[in-house]
């Protein structure tokens, strides 16, 4: 393949990629702002349709007040009459009652004549507006226009002597026309103190920058409120709409109007910074790979992924310029990772924790043993594993020998050229001082005889070809240990000791011809003593287990041992438990535990030892125990939900647990999180408050354990699909449809005392 062509499909590849994900990203933003859009939406509508119910109260018992007023023909003989003012008081009473309310500042009755009555008694029209209300002579004119000439319900903002057009008004008017025979005799009249309306509105401006707005029913503005600079947004002005975000809605009781216009910036200035961000790194992807595509196109063979990958992330593509093939390439890859940046060793770490405290030379003797491990470093390096076993070796050389320069390239190129076995490399590490060979076996080695004599073999060729002296081979090495009755972990803590001891000042084969020596009584451990700790484990009897266990270490400290020794005999009993654990199908975080226990002195074993003894043991108990636990949690909330404090740490700290694994353990056990357990029993309580009680919303919100009424409502609304204010609306209306048809049917008489 010509170069220019190989430069283009690697080109072209990258190019589809950069814009399948160019378009993903843009899609996911795009989505994610029109998500966020509609919450605001919601959210606000939900706010506006709040303040509207209770203007749309207010409205109602405006109307049921003019309804009782109209049918009763005491009030008509009244004003027919010449009697004083005695006839009314009923009607001031229920002035007074009503000016408590929320929105109300006062109520009054007008007979189309210059007196008004109302909770603050009896008034001419003149005084009234004037005095009381201190109200300017245009809001004064307008006032009296309508309640001597009272049409259709209207409302009009009404202003103080002090205030000009461009203030915010300080009372609304709110006039509804009496009638008998179709003839209107009288009007009865709220007035509203607009400062509660704005109270409203600007808690609905606190979390955001926005201009807030109340427009009547005649077009005119009553109030408008800004927490931004620019106070005279024009809400329809085009200019505006990519700046801000205008939601509306109107009343169809009340016909007011409520207008917002919120400003973007602040709000999703981070989601644009992330998208902008994205876009750079795409392009700069895209750069990338202009001059990867150039890089890849000088090969003269095509690179594995592998390859790909490490030259990328070493910055070393030169590594590779002279490799005769893919095989020499994996062979100095592994060579760069290991001897320059310990890469490949810590790696190999991580999939066989046991040695990641230890060091490479117990990862050739000890970690290679893992079935699982071998077979990826076999994938790596190329080798066919499919219907064969292998046996895996690790080769050491005496390197520290002064003057000595041979290194394991030798011995490797006569492995592989040696036709008696299928030998394949695996990798060479520290300066060409290691090696790790697999040795193609004819069929299953359960008793690993047949892999002891292949090694032999090649010790005995190595030995011929004049390497003897320079390398220590762990077959050699596990072989003589094996002779005098010692285990496969003597071998790993021999070959740990070989390689830190230093060869310039130790003669490496000196050392395992002095391990040959050992006899017999050095080693204090016997089968019986290992097997009743294990029946002690598998019974759950931890104090037999305990003491059992300390019974052989007292054993081994009698024969006042070495450490190296000491080390022998504790790797022995850790891998007796551990066995067991895997034997067992044990949960990872006991087999995890065992891992991970330090036999290099004596105290940290003992103890970790022990601790994984409590582990194994407790086993059973601490199911029952956890059965008892997620029934005393589940109860703790549900007297405890009205608690604004509970909170996951809260919860965590009361039962003496973590608050990471009562968030896994809650879920494992009731199937939902404990934020939505938590907030689906407060949402519950709260719907039965709503429709069984008259407590106002904000006080049911504190009731139930939550403090912003907002993210209260939002909550509510996703889980009931309506908002509390419209299910208190719906109760409501139900209940005064049942108190209005009990009402009508009662006489005048009944209706007087009553009042």
């Amino acid at each position: 393949m010509h170069r220019s062509k190989v430069f283009y499909n690697y080109l072209l590849s990258y190019l589809i990629l950069l814009i399948s994900v160019f378009s993903v990203i843009t899609f996911i933003f795009s989505n994610v702002l029109n998500t966020m859009k509609k919450e605001i939406e919601d959210t606000v509508v939900a706010q506006f349709k709040q303040m509207s119910i209770e203007l749309e109260k207010e409205l109602q018992s405006l109307k049921d007040t003019a309804d009782l007023i109209s049918i009763n023909k005491y009030l008509t003989r009244y004003k027919l009459s010449s009697t004083g003012y005695m006839a009314v008081q009923g009607i001031e009473e229920l002035a007074r009652i009503r000016s408590s309310n929320s929105f109300i500042y006062d109520v009054f009755l007008n007979f189309k004549d210059d007196y008004i009555y109302s909770a603050r008694g009896k008034n001419t029209v003149k005084v009234y507006g004037y005095d009381v209300l201190n109200l300017n002579e245009d809001s004064h004119n307008t006032m009296q226009e309508n309640i001597l000439n009272p049409r259709e319900i209207n409302y009009y903002a009404l202003y103080l002597k002090n205030q000009t057009a461009e203030d915010n008004p300080r009372y609304l008017l709110c006039s509804y026309p009496l009638s008998l025979q179709n003839t209107i005799f009288a009007s009865v009249n709220f007035i509203i103190e607009t400062s509660k309306i704005k109270i409203m509105l600007n808690n609905m401006l606190r979390d955001y920058d926005c201009i807030a707005r109340v427009i009547l029913p005649s077009g005119e503005i009553l109030m408008q409120v800004s927490n931004t600079d620019e106070n005279h947004v024009f809400f329809d002005d085009p200019k505006y709409i990519d700046k801000y975000l205008n939601f509306s809605y109107k009343s169809d009781v009340t016909m007011i109007s409520f207008d917002i216009t919120i400003k973007t910036a602040r709000m999703f200035i981070k989601l644009r910074q992330i998208q902008n961000i994205s876009y750079t790194l795409i392009l700069l992807l895209f750069t990338a790979s202009i001059f990867i595509s150039y890089l890849f196109s000088k090969k003269h063979y095509k690179p594995i992924m592998l390859l790909n990958r490490m030259a990328l992330e070493y910055k070393r593509v030169d590594t590779f310029s002279d490799a005769n093939n893919e095989f020499d390439a994996i062979r100095r890859v592994m060579e760069f990772e290991a001897s320059e940046n310990s890469k490949l060793t810590k790696r190999l770490y991580d999939l066989n924790p046991i040695f990641y405290k230890q060091t490479c030379a117990l990862l050739f003797s000890g970690a290679l043993q893992d079935e699982t491990l071998i077979y990826k470093m076999m994938e790596l390096s190329g080798i066919e594993i499919k219907e064969q076993y292998y046996s895996v070796m690790a080769i050491v050389l005496g390197s520290a020998i002064k003057g000595s320069s041979v290194n394991t390239r030798g011995i490797c190129d006569s492995l592989l050229n040696r036709p008696e076995y299928k030998i394949n490399q695996i990798t060479t590490i520290l300066n060409n001082n290691a090696m790790v060979i697999a040795v193609g076996l004819p069929e299953r080695d359960v008793s690993k005889k047949l892999r002891r004599n292949i090694a032999k073999d090649i010790i005995v060729w190595l030995h011929q070809e004049g390497y003897y002296n320079n390398l220590i081979c762990f077959g050699r090495v596990y072989d003589k240990i094996s002779l005098i009755n010692r285990s496969y972990a003597e071998a790993v803590v021999s070959m740990e000791q070989c390689l830190l001891s230093k060869a310039e000042e130790r003669d490496m084969p000196v050392f395992f011809e002095k391990l040959t020596k050992f006899d017999n009584k050095q080693y204090c451990l016997n089968e019986s003593d290992k097997a009743a700790l294990i029946d002690n484990l598998k019974n759950k009897n931890l104090k037999k287990a305990n003491t059992c266990f300390e019974e052989m270490i007292e054993k081994i400290h009698e024969k006042e041992l070495s450490l190296e020794i000491c080390k022998f005999h504790y790797y022995d009993l850790l891998l007796e438990v551990f066995h067991y654990l895997t034997g067992i199908e044990k949960n990872q975080e006991l087999i995890s535990a065992a891992l991970n226990i330090d036999c290099s002195t004596t105290e940290r074993f003992c103890h970790q030892m022990k601790e994984l003894f409590h582990l194994i043991c407790k086993g059973d108990r601490e199911q029952n125990s956890q059965v008892e636990l997620i029934e005393k949690i589940i109860d703790y909330i549900k007297d405890n939900y009205a608690n604004s404090n509970l909170t996951l740490a809260s919860l965590a700290e009361t039962f003496n647990i973590s608050p990471s694994y009562l968030s896994s353990y809650f879920k494992e056990k009731v199937g939902e999180s404990y934020i939505q357990y938590l907030s689906r029993i407060r949402l519950k309580e709260a719907y039965k408050l709503i429709c069984d009680t008259d407590l106002q919303i904000q006080e049911i919100t504190l009731k139930v354990g939550y403090i912003d009424n907002v993210s209260f409502t939002k909550k509510f609304k996703k889980m009931f699909k309506v908002t509390p204010m419209e299910l208190r609306q719906k109760a409501r209306n139900q209940a005064n449809s049942m108190n209005m048809a009990n009402t009508m049917n009662m006489g005048n008489t009944s209706f007087y005392t009553n009042i």
